[in-house]
């Protein structure tokens, strides 16, 4: 029988610094139930490299500490090890914290522990860009995609995720539409968009999108949302689409696709798990059910 050993992740300026409190706590409970855990302190986004061909890498599940970005960021160093890759879980310590909703982690530490321990794991699908890098569950461009590292960080301590919504009204009258010509399903079309929206669940920017049907993790697919630059007022529609909470209606443009092949001038940006991913030209990839990760039994039958 495998013998686990759980390597927690974490960084102390993640979210508020909670995972400073806490970490005594989460010691506690491995002891409590014999369980080895090893700590690796995470100061930079840089840091998390040193995970790769290295002594952690004998640790059999990784517990990832922090926001969709650190989350990010250690599927990345993860997807680059070859042989046996460990499992991933997450506690949510971040900003943002949307992965860990997605996989069923909570508030309450004791409930996302014991889950943890006792939740077999299950293969979910990642993303994968340019033959590069990886996204877990949402990918963006156009209006509103950079408000997540352009929110100032004191008010980011101050407001949480609040401060993320007063930087994106700021930005209503601003006109961030972008161009983008398309290569998916045999078909081939060029328009103009204020938001280029991937989905592989039905969770972004801290919503819930509860009428969205059929988004899971491990059916092989993203779905993308766009939402065209008609007039001035076409920015509504995005709002509409949050009300909503996801339901579609016959005006929407969905694609649901395994691949898409998107070319864009150099200066566009692309946002990917609230962080920035790359510029220019793009070819997204579905990579089905590559990684192991712990999810709550509610989020197995909802995304699974």
């Amino acid at each position: 029988m495998e013998t686990k050993e759980y390597l927690l992740i974490y960084n102390f300026k993640s979210g508020k610094g909670k995972i400073r409190k806490d970490i005594t706590k989460i010691k506690a409970f491995f002891e409590l139930n014999n369980r080895r855990l090893g700590l690796f302190e995470s100061k930079e986004k840089k840091d998390i490299l040193k995970l790769i061909n290295s002594h952690y890498s004998k640790y059999t599940n990784w517990i990832v500490a922090g926001g969709d970005g650190t989350v990010s960021s250690v599927v990345n160093v993860v997807m680059q090890i070859n042989g046996n890759r460990p499992v991933i879980s997450v506690l949510p310590y971040g900003s943002a914290n949307d992965i860990a909703y997605i996989l069923g982690m909570k508030k309450k530490l004791s409930f996302n522990l014991k889950t943890i321990l006792q939740e077999k794991p299950i293969l979910m699908d990642l993303n994968k860009v340019n033959d590069k890098k990886y996204f877990v569950y949402t990918i963006a461009a156009g209006i509103f995609t950079d408000i997540s590292y352009t929110t100032n960080r004191k008010n980011l301590n101050r407001f949480g995720r609040l401060a993320y919504y007063f930087e994106g009204l700021k930005k209503i009258q601003d006109d961030e539409s972008v161009l983008l010509n398309f290569k998916v399903l045999k078909r081939e079309f060029s328009e103009k968009y204020n938001l280029f929206l991937g989905l592989a669940s039905n969770r972004v920017g801290g919503f819930t999108l509860y009428r969205k049907k059929n988004s899971k993790l491990n059916d092989s697919l993203i779905d993308i949302h766009l939402f065209e630059k008609k007039n001035k007022f076409s920015i509504f529609r995005i709002f509409l689409f949050l009300l909503r909470m996801g339901k579609k209606v016959k005006s929407d443009n969905i694609i649901q696709t395994k691949y898409i092949d998107i070319k864009a001038k150099k200066d566009i940006k692309w946002n990917a798990d609230g962080e920035y991913l790359c510029s220019g030209n793009v070819f997204i990839e579905v990579i089905p059910k590559c990684l192991n990760v712990i999810a709550s039994q509610k989020s197995k039958k909802l995304y699974f």
